[in-house]
Parts: structure tokens; C-alpha cells; sequence
């Protein structure tokens, strides 16, 4: 950071110099002989200082997907609890404008204040009355969890902040979470992956049956968040957004189905939920159908099952007729053979992957 700010100071630096002499070099004759005789470099520089400048003031915002983790180095900088993130100021110097999740024509873009539930400005944790230890926020924000947005696992929130400010993002749920540390001076905007409880369908099931290797839903949603961004400048936390109040659900989307509509429970490939894989309807990447994927519980190794170029229904259909054939193949409801109805796909499963819930 310090070293693009620096580049940007020199590149308008030497805009100035250049532009003074050229303006001296037409305005008087009391100049060097050099640069009057050499008046296309000083033109030259200009125009390099220029298009060095606009460069590195609009230049394409980075892939959210390098934002994704901080380095242990900056966590131990910036991780802070959450009453102590609490106590910093709200301000409109850095703002969340979107919060983004999804992919291809159906990527969802979510706004404040529309699509995002939005506390008020000056609601605390500390006046909710939270433990300083453990947080539980059904009980801190009352009747507005019943307003919570819900959220996937992994989104990305966007925004804007002050050219010389760092944003830290934060998600508070038991204990607040560090998520990703963005920071892009010259351009005042910043991106920054989230993720949001655990992956795949391990925040909706019983942890005491699954430690006995069972699998139980206990609730249809997760875990509650709040998520906040904080800027610092020099290091310092010196504001932060309004808390947005945020629920897990579902897997890729919200609004995934991982529930047989026949049995009400997941559709698992193996009894053991080591092995186990979870079949689950979810919309489609490159159109607007819907396509079955699989994936393990805590949502490693997603694949598509039914990847396809055209808009076409693939899912549970009532559920009566989808099932695992095997650990590695499922039947499924499709309009690709409306005479049949179901077609039996291929669960192709190789390695692990790094970070949950993405597809290949």
C-alpha cells in the first residue's frame, strides 16, 4: 500500500514539473537551451505520467476469489472481539454497497436497505447487553432475526471506503470472525470474500447424533451474523458500517433444496457420514433451470451431476423417484427424457478440495 501511494505521489510529481516547464518553455525565453531544444520529452513525460496515473486510479477491481483469506501475519494485526469492533464508531466513510453470491445469469446482488436487513446506525451489541465471552445472537437482536437476510456460505460484499483506508471484514455469530482484509487505495472501492458458519449441510444437522455417526436435521437454517466492514487507516480501526443481519441457508443458494420432498430428510449416498455424499437441487450455473449436485456435508468436493447447455428442469421432482443407485451414481428427475422422467448421472469425485462449496 505504501508503495502505490508513494508511485501515485512521484507520478503527479512529475506531471507538475513537466507541465511547469513546458509552460515556462512557451511563456518566456529564459530557459535552458536543452529543454528548449528538447521540448517533445518534456511532452512525452507528460503523457506517461498521465496514463501512469489513470493506470492506477481505474484499474479493474482484483478477483474477489484472491481476497478470500488473510495471512495469519495480518490476523494477528487486525482481529479484534466483537465488542471491541462494537465500540468503533459507525460512519459513512466506508460503506457496503452489494453483497453478491451465485454465478452466470443467476448471480443474486443484494443492496442495503432492499434486499439486506440494515440495523440501525446506533444499535450495539454492548446496550443489546452480549457476554463478552460468547454471543447469541437470537437472543441480542430479538424479533429482527425474524428479518435476517438469509446467505450461503461463501458471498462477497462490496463497497467503498477513503483512498488511503484498509477494510477489514468482519462476521460475528458466536465470536467475531475475520474474513478478509482489502485494501486498494487509489480506487476508494474495496471487495472481500465471506463465509458465513460452515459449510455444505453441517450447520443444520445435530452435532451430538452426527459425533455418534448419524445423520439428523435439527433446524432448517443456521447460524445467525452480523456482518461489518471496519477501516483503518495506519493500522488503527477508525469506523465501520451498520451491522448487517445475515442467516445461513442453504448450500450454493438459499433457496436450495437438500430436503427430499418424499422423506423430509437429506439424501445421502452412504449411511456413514465420512463417506457420505449429499444430493441436493440447486440453480443452474450457465442458465435458469435448475441442476443436481452433490456434494460431502461439509460441502467439499461439490460437482455438478447434471451439467448442461440448456435450460432444463433437473431436481427432486416430488421425490418419489429420485434415489442413489449406488455411491456413485443418482437417479434423477429430468425434462431431458420426458418419457422416462429420470435419468441415472455420475457422481465423479476426485481428491479434496481446499475450501468448501465449490463446484466443479
Amino acid at each position: 500500500m505504501r508503495t502505490e501511494r508513494g508511485v501515485r505521489r512521484s507520478l503527479l510529481a512529475a506531471l507538475v514539473l513537466t507541465v511547469t516547464s513546458i509552460v515556462v518553455n512557451y511563456s518566456t525565453s529564459q530557459v535552458p537551451a536543452f529543454l528548449a531544444g528538447n521540448l517533445w520529452i518534456a511532452w512525452t513525460l507528460t503523457v506517461l505520467c498521465v496514463v501512469g496515473y489513470l493506470v492506477l486510479e481505474f484499474r479493474p477491481a482484483a478477483d474477489p476469489a484472491e481476497l478470500g483469506h488473510a495471512s495469519l501475519r495480518v490476523r494477528r494485526r487486525h482481529l479484534r472481539p466483537a465488542l471491541e469492533l462494537d465500540a468503533i464508531p459507525v460512519a459513512s466513510n466506508v460503506r457496503i454497497s452489494a453483497v453478491e453470491y451465485g454465478e452466470g445469469p443467476q448471480k443474486r446482488v443484494l443492496v442495503p436497505g432492499r434486499d439486506l436487513c440494515v440495523l440501525p446506525a446506533d444499535w450495539s451489541l454492548a446496550a443489546a447487553g452480549a457476554n463478552a465471552r460468547r454471543l447469541d445472537l437470537h437472543t441480542l437482536t430479538g424479533t429482527d432475526i425474524a428479518g435476517a437476510t438469509p446467505l450461503p456460505h461463501r458471498f462477497v460484499v462490496r463497497g467503498t471506503c477513503r483512498a488511503a483506508a484498509t477494510v477489514v471484514l468482519h462476521i460475528i455469530t458466536d465470536l467475531a470472525y475475520l474474513q478478509a482484509v482489502s485494501g486498494r487505495p487509489p480506487q476508494r472501492r474495496f471487495a472481500a470474500v465471506g463465509l458465513l458458519d460452515r459449510g455444505g449441510i453441517l450447520p443444520y444437522v445435530d452435532g451430538v447424533a452426527l459425533h455418534a455417526g448419524h445423520v439428523e436435521v435439527a433446524r432448517s437454517t443456521g447460524t445467525p451474523g452480523l456482518v461489518v466492514a471496519v477501516e483503518c487507516v495506519g493500522g488503527r480501526p477508525v469506523s465501520r458500517t451498520p451491522y448487517l443481519l445475515v442467516v445461513r441457508a442453504g448450500i450454493r443458494y438459499p433457496e436450495d433444496v437438500w430436503l427430499s420432498p418424499a422423506t423430509g430428510r437429506p439424501l445421502l449416498s452412504d449411511p456413514d457420514p465420512e463417506r457420505a455424499r449429499v444430493a441436493f437441487e440447486s440453480p443452474q450455473p450457465n442458465g435458469l433451470a435448475t441442476d443436481m449436485f452433490a456434494c460431502d456435508l461439509d460441502g467439499r468436493r461439490m460437482n455438478n451431476l447434471t451439467r448442461k447447455s440448456v435450460d432444463s428442469y433437473d431436481g427432486f421432482g416430488d421425490g418419489t423417484q429420485v434415489t442413489w443407485v449406488d455411491q456413485k451414481h443418482l437417479r434423477v428427475f429430468s425434462e431431458l427424457v420426458p418419457d422416462q422422467s429420470t435419468r441415472i448421472v455420475q457422481d465423479r469425485v476426485e481428491g479434496r478440495s481446499r475450501h468448501g462449496d465449490e463446484v466443479r
